[in-house]
């Protein structure tokens, strides 16, 4: 039983503190990757593109696939595919409806990459694995729309001395135990631990990987082109060898069993060495941000602790004095009562401070003001702030608010906003009526009931039977304990999480067995091997393991694809290179220093040469070039086009050669 308990808090058990700010970090991500892809909707999601439906289907890099994206023919239709992304995205930001917009979302996630996987790279299979393992957890038990929904409806505040009593809608802090935990932390560790295994060739025993990985012209970044110039063989092999051994040891301390909060704490600091290098040498895509990602659900409850109490401790504070016979006034409020982790600022309603019934630590607040504005006071300089500089001082007062309050206050933005608040300010009656909100909290004043005679006033709202069951029989994912007393959950309400935690160890199975087949290096599996429908699943799932990123050695080598097209009025144009990299839109028959393509570019252009079926494809969108410049002496009369390769120069060289072409396509034939 000790044993048990031992391994659940160690390798079971995440704060749902951190399950918050990860699902920001993930949404973010999810973000990030949507808006990089926005460019390429025409080459990469339409008929018009590089990848038409009918080839992909006809001939799928991957089979089976699944995406939504296929019923999609011409960029408008891919551009509302992707809103329908972005909105699921925006959703699981804010935690609104987390558990459906992360289902949504990972959808959506599924549906973008599915259509373009001849494209994908580490990057893109990584965030699917961390979208996937944390959809099994709750992720809006805190910093999200449904916590604070579920806090404001946990208890009826009537009154601004109502909000002082902060420990009656606490949020639920209570630790998060699932499998999915385990399935989480152990999915980063294998991604290293398979990655260092497999990296034994020459170049990793040499110490050159850096050195060549510099000259890839395809993803060297313009931070690596410059650091080429001048590294040297020993300078490569202290950054060779010291990126497999952060790769080598970061299992073993993710997955330490003892110093649990001294290892994690080394691992983050392991991972933002590792991949922030990535970054800046290398173009890898999502890969590096996507890694980080994971960052956020190594940190501890006493990680979450210890910051609370630096930022309690924090002097600063403020008297917010609003009106307390606004109905829309005081539920805003309720919400940055909510929000104020630390306590720091006190509620105070302006009709008491007007009737003198309470003082404002000797501050003389003028009588207009308090008729016009929400006034915040600083009880130590005396300092007030009024409109929008009051919301600024209101929001660097909560946690990561000086997000929010340094844009209000520069002098332009808050000029705006001084004007959008004015303009509530004088509806704020008519908002509140059209709410149900007549007064001071109260909802609609209709459903008031007046009291018996000699019966007592509360300031608690009675919760109905029926909602004291509904509170009682279902699993409290977002908002603190309900003040009543458990009842028996009966036992189809437990079926759910059960449900939610077989299909984890279900999706165990299916990686490990996945795990084994993508990577006969080491487990000398072969595909063959894995049952026709669980290699269905995965591969619907995109839940690919082949962690083999420049193993065993490093590319020596450098590749790119060009095309010298004739128009019609006697030019030579290169039309795949002009759309892959702006500044090198006619690299000819050489590679230039950095090409500058994006993932899907780069992905493309490596592959191409060995998938014959996609030819006709590029034929067709090279003869629309024309079309997509909108110029008709661009139309092509002929073209070729070529695999380019070089060697990158040897360690101590800086020039490459042994350049060589092949022709892999022609028009006309």
């Amino acid at each position: 039983m000790a044993l048990r308990r031992w391994l659940t808090r160690v390798y079971l058990t995440v704060d749902p503190r951190s399950l918050g700010v990860g699902r920001i970090v993930l949404a973010m991500l999810l973000l990030t990757d949507l808006v990089r892809r926005v460019p390429g909707i025409g080459t990469w999601y339409t008929n018009d593109g590089l990848l038409p439906n009918h080839t992909v289907l006809w001939r799928p890099s991957f089979e089976p696939v699944f995406s939504f994206f296929f019923v999609a023919s011409w960029p408008f239709e891919a551009a509302i595919g992707f809103i329908v992304c972005g909105l699921a995205y925006m959703m699981l930001l804010f935690g609104v409806r987390t558990r459906l917009a992360h289902v949504v979302s990972w959808v959506c996630l599924l549906s973008l990459h599915g259509r373009v996987l001849f494209v994908q790279n580490g990057g893109d299979v990584v965030l699917v694995e961390l979208c996937t393992w944390t959809m099994f957890l709750p992720m809006g038990r805190r910093y999200s729309w449904d916590s604070l929904r579920a806090r404001l409806r946990s208890r009826e505040d009537r009154t601004a001395d109502d909000l002082a009593r902060r420990a009656d809608f606490a949020p639920d802090d209570a630790p998060i135990v699932s499998l999915a935990v385990l399935a989480l932390m152990a999915q980063l560790a294998i991604i290293y631990a398979f990655n260092a295994l497999q990296k034994t060739g020459p170049t990793w025993r040499a110490g050159s990987v850096v050195h060549y990985m510099l000259h890839s012209d395809g993803i060297v970044t313009t931070f690596g082109l410059w650091v080429r110039t001048w590294l040297t063989l020993p300078e490569s092999r202290v950054l060779t060898w010291t990126a497999w051994l952060l790769e080598a040891a970061l299992p073993l301390v993710l997955l330490s069993p003892s110093h649990q909060r001294a290892a994690r704490h080394l691992a983050m600091a392991m991972i933002v060495l590792l991949h922030g290098g990535f970054a800046l040498l290398l173009n890898l895509g999502m890969f590096a941000p996507v890694m980080m990602g994971f960052l956020p659900f190594l940190i501890s409850a006493a990680d979450w602790e210890t910051l609370g109490r630096w930022w309690a401790r924090r002097p600063a504070a403020r008297i917010v004095i609003f009106d307390g016979d606004c109905g829309i006034c005081f539920q805003i409020v309720r919400a940055l009562a909510r929000l104020d982790a630390g306590a720091r600022l006190r509620f105070v309603s302006g009709q008491s401070v007007l009737e003198g019934r309470e003082a404002v630590a000797d501050v003389n607040v003028a009588t207009d003001r308090l008729a016009q504005t929400i006034v915040v006071v600083d009880p130590v300089t005396k300092r007030q702030w009024v409109r929008a500089a009051a919301f600024a001082e209101i929001a660097a007062m909560l946690p990561l608010g000086a997000l929010v309050a340094w844009p209000l206050r520069l002098p332009g933005f808050r000029r705006l906003a001084d004007a959008a608040y004015d303009a509530f300010a004088a509806r704020r009656t008519d908002i509140s009526i059209a709410l149900g909100l007549a007064a001071c909290g109260t909802s609609n004043p209709a459903m008031a009931e007046p009291l018996q005679d000699g019966a007592q006033a509360t300031t608690e709202r009675q919760p109905h039977p029926q909602e004291e069951l509904r509170r009682g029989s279902r699993p409290n994912e977002y908002g603190p304990p309900p003040n009543i007393e458990r009842l028996a959950r009966p036992p189809w309400r437990a079926r759910p999480e059960v449900l939610r935690e077989v299909l984890v160890g279900f999706l165990v199975v299916l990686t490990t067995m996945r795990l084994v087949v993508d990577n006969p290096r080491l487990t000398h599996i072969d595909r063959s091997w894995q049952p026709k429908w669980m290699d269905a699943a995965t591969t619907y799932l995109q839940f690919f393991q082949s962690w083999a990123m420049f193993v065993p050695d490093a590319p020596t080598t450098d590749a790119n694809v060009t095309v010298d097209a004739t128009t019609a009025d006697g030019r030579h144009v290169d039309p795949l290179n002009e759309a892959a990299s702006s500044h090198q839109p006619r690299p000819g028959l050489r590679i230039p220093p950095r090409l500058g393509q994006d993932g899907p570019f780069s992905a493309f252009m490596l592959r191409l040469p060995w998938h014959g079926d996609y030819f006709g494809a590029l034929t067709d969108w090279i003869l629309r070039y024309p079309k997509r410049t909108g110029r008709n002496a661009d139309e092509i009369v002929s073209f070729e086009v070529y695999y380019v390769e070089d060697d990158s120069p040897p360690p101590g060289q800086r020039e490459p050669g042994n350049t060589r072409t092949t022709l892999i396509v022609k028009y006309p034939q």
